[in-house]
């Protein structure tokens, strides 16, 4: 009897202890199940370290931005339990998860490309037109961003939430530029994001309907498009045009 009983505990022992390892592979579903990524979100599991015979270290990229995390073994399976910050400190998960969400990354691009509009709405308001060249590089040493910041508002993103440049057009520097635009006034402004693929989208402008642009629900691949304080390119819910 205490031979069968030994026996049973040694299978048990081992069925226990011999789970999935923590591979990159499976490292890459943990990232993605935690976040709640999809198939078009990029993980490349870059390094892998025990700590504890629980604990293992994995260092990741979500679509280029790098994160260290600490990924512990529980009966059910392994979890992704803390992430560390810029300070080198070790947080919850959950406090990070929205930065990786793609309807969170479009939420907060929406929010900052407000801002922008709000800012070169008040230049114009004060200045009558745009005087800027045609480039659309916008960052802390271009021309747009220094008329702008500090002030008609301290500082502005130049980046959108997937870490790639936000693009700003002013004036008639907007006509031929992109989606098809051909005409562009002194006082026209247009801000955009190429969203999560960074890549100019093929859709056309239609001027006669400017809701043809919207779509239902939320599309991180689609470009983020905002002209004169309004989205012609973006979820229908942030629409601000008057159907025709």
């Amino acid at each position: 009897m205490k031979t069968k009983f030994f026996v049973g505990l040694a299978v048990l022992f081992l069925t226990v202890n011999c789970g999935p390892k923590l591979d990159s592979e499976n490292a890459s579903k943990v990232v993605k199940t935690t976040f709640h990524l999809t198939e078009k979100d990029k993980v490349e599991i870059t390094g892998i370290a025990k700590e504890t015979n629980d604990v293992m270290l994995v260092k990741f990229q979500i679509n280029g931005t790098e994160v260290n995390s600490k990924i512990r073994k529980y009966d059910k399976g392994w979890q992704l339990d803390e992430v560390q910050n810029k300070l080198g400190g070790w947080i919850p998960t959950a406090t990070v998860s929205n930065q990786f969400d793609s309807t969170e990354k479009m939420k907060i691009a929406q929010k900052e490309i407000e801002l922008m509009g709000m800012a070169l709405t008040d230049y114009i308001t004060d200045h009558g037109k745009f005087s800027f060249g045609p480039a659309d590089n916008f960052n802390r040493e271009g021309e747009i961003y220094k008329a702008l910041c500090p002030l008609y508002v301290k500082s502005l993103p130049t980046t959108d939430p997937w870490g790639k440049p936000y693009h700003v057009l002013c004036g008639k520097s907007i006509a031929g530029q992109s989606y098809g635009m051909a005409n562009g006034g002194a006082d026209d402004f247009l801000i955009m994001s190429f969203g999560r693929s960074g890549k100019l989208e093929d859709w056309v402008y239609d001027p006669k309907n400017e809701n043809a642009g919207l779509y239902d629900g939320y599309d991180p691949d689609k470009n983020i498009v905002y002209l004169n304080g309004s989205f012609i390119r973006a979820p229908k819910t942030w629409g601000t045009f008057i159907a025709k």
